[in-house]
């Protein structure tokens, strides 16, 4: 008599539902990650205009006025461009704590039912061990009453 857990089909859909919630999760990670990347190249991108207008005022010349005034102009567009990645970096987030919380709580149903489980399965070994130890003793009692004939 093997052991038979009835929930079993249940269980087999938690996982695949944790599975789901892990791979949303880390779909959104790698999201927030891009997001944070291109965040971080934009401010080093800003740097070096800057640097670059610092070089260029150095050199004190009437004909790079032109280019600073671009580069100003860079710098202002590059900041308002900063704020609305920076909205969507907060955006995704949010939803990757969410997608977060999901998966936690999917773990927490699957293992749920896990305990469950190991519980069954520990209440059918000791059931099954007492049924052994109840044949044993009827074969020993049966072999000691065919002595004694």
């Amino acid at each position: 008599m093997a052991f038979l857990f009835a929930l079993e089909s249940v269980l087999k859909h938690r996982k695949r539902l944790e599975d789901v919630a892990q791979r949303e999760f880390a779909e959104a990670q790698a999201a927030v990650e891009t997001a944070l990347k291109r965040l971080e190249a934009m401010y080093n991108r800003l740097d070096e205009v800057r640097e670059s207008i610092l070089q260029t005022q150095l050199g004190a010349s009437r004909t790079k006025v032109a280019e600073v005034c671009q580069s100003e102009g860079f710098i202002t567009g590059e900041k308002l461009r900063i704020e609305k990645l920076r909205l969507e970096v907060r955006a995704l987030l949010l939803v990757a704590e969410d997608r977060q919380e999901a998966l936690i709580a999917c773990a927490r149903e699957k293992k749920v039912l896990v305990k469950l489980k190991e519980k069954r399965l520990a209440e059918y070994k000791e059931w099954l061990s007492h049924i052994e130890a109840k044949n044993l003793d009827d074969q020993t009692q049966m072999r000691q009453s065919w002595g004694k004939k």
